[in-house]
């Protein structure tokens, strides 16, 4: 590492925000080996995407101009992106603004082809696939027919957009009881009359 003339700046672009578990732990240890590789001499920054908050159509292309323009006058060694809407934002701010610079990723996709990526990037591809989680519920419930979705709109969960698509495959084999975007009280009354059922 010592001899690699490129540039020691990182910019860790986050598909998610700064609470969730799996990026905080990607976000620990690219710092943590940067620590035992380099020691010193190197600059981190990151930047929260929230994609999945803001889905206004000009969003992407407002984020692509305050990036470009706050980064102007940094010269990146690695670009790291945590998601796939990272990973394809990073490719096309690379395709503007930083021509040459690696990417590293970590993604949970399992639509995700590792073949469609251009020269100068690299990582981890996770499938987090629906038919695992009606497999595992299948276990726990045999002859489950029914299956409810809470929490906040799939497409807005950077981990797990991909299920929506997924989910349209089960329609035929399963009841899929969309409760998402809900006020929580619904949600309760809706989950007990499931039960009930």
């Amino acid at each position: 590492a010592s001899a690699d003339p490129s540039p020691r700046t990182v910019l860790i672009l986050d598909d998610s925000d700064p609470d969730s578990p799996f990026s905080r732990h990607i976000r620990e240890q690219v710092h943590s080996t940067l620590d035992q590789e380099l020691r010193q001499g190197y600059a981190i920054y990151t930047e929260f995407l929230n994609l999945g908050h803001f889905l206004e159509s000009n969003y992407d292309r407002t984020l692509h101009a305050y990036l470009k323009n706050k980064y102007r006058n940094k010269t990146l060694g690695v670009i790291v992106a945590i998601g796939s809407g990272a990973l394809k934002f990073s490719l096309a701010m690379r395709a503007d603004a930083w021509a040459s610079v690696p990417i590293v990723f970590a993604i949970f996709d399992s639509a995700f082809s590792a073949s469609s990526l251009p020269a100068n990037a690299t990582g981890i591809i996770t499938p987090r696939r629906f038919e695992d989680l009606v497999r595992a519920a299948r276990v726990v419930v045999p002859g489950l027919t029914e299956i409810a979705v809470v929490g906040d709109p799939i497409e807005r969960q950077p981990y797990r957009r991909q299920y929506r698509e997924e989910m349209r495959q089960y329609s035929h084999e399963l009841n899929i009881v969309d409760l998402t975007e809900l006020p929580l009280d619904v949600v309760k009354s809706r989950i007990a009359a499931l039960r009930n059922n």
